[in-house]
């Protein structure tokens, strides 16, 4: 298993970090699961 993971979303990176870290992030949760807000991944966007 791989010591380092680094997540990407939309062309950028996410989260570098152990497995560990990786699946315990809520942004790497929410990009890839979904979530009702979506501030927290697209820092800046309008989301009206």
């Amino acid at each position: 298993m791989a010591e380092t993971v680094t997540v990407l979303h939309l062309g950028r990176v996410l989260l570098t970090g152990s497995p560990e870290e990786v699946r315990a992030s809520h942004e790497v949760q929410s990009a890839y699961l979904g979530s009702e807000d979506t501030t927290d991944i697209f820092p800046g966007a309008d989301h009206a």
